[in-house]
């Protein structure tokens, strides 16, 4: 029969380490596949098409911010918006081409329960009007839409 010891065992909180963690801190991780794409200059827009055909929404957001340089908060209010025309300019900053945006946004919604609602025809006339030498301007129409949102 086995005797159980008198010594107290320690605590849990005993047993931690006091020294510095050893688990590295968020901004010290490992990088994300998308910024080891973008510091290799090696993220395109095909990507954000190849992200969503994956099933990978959030993936797709990341991509599309780091692209136009938004913020993911930006990115998933066009995602989640009632019309399509946001997202569109997003997808018009990066240089996507608008003979894409058809098969990105049905993507989207497939996996976004049908989000960004709307006319189609809303956000291919942003192609129209922000052609592909206008990147900036349909930076500024979309940072504006995203603020006013």
């Amino acid at each position: 029969m086995w005797r159980r010891s008198t010594a107290p065992w320690p605590r849990r909180s005993a047993r931690r380490a006091t020294g510095p963690s050893t688990i590295p801190p968020r901004a010290t991780a490992s990088p994300t596949p998308i910024s080891k794409l973008h510091a290799a200059g090696q993220l395109r827009p095909s990507y954000l098409l190849r992200a969503l055909r994956e099933q990978r929404l959030s993936l797709f957001a990341s991509a599309l911010a780091t692209l136009g340089g938004f913020s993911v908060g930006q990115v998933n209010r066009a995602i989640a918006a009632d019309r399509p025309d946001m997202l569109a300019l997003a997808c018009a900053t990066v240089g996507l081409d608008r003979s894409a945006f058809s098969t990105l946004l049905a993507l989207v919604r497939e996996l976004n329960h049908a989000l960004p609602g709307g006319d189609a025809n809303q956000a291919r006339r942003v192609f129209d009007a922000f052609g592909p030498e206008q990147t900036a301007k349909a930076r500024s129409a979309f940072l504006q839409a995203a603020m006013a949102v």
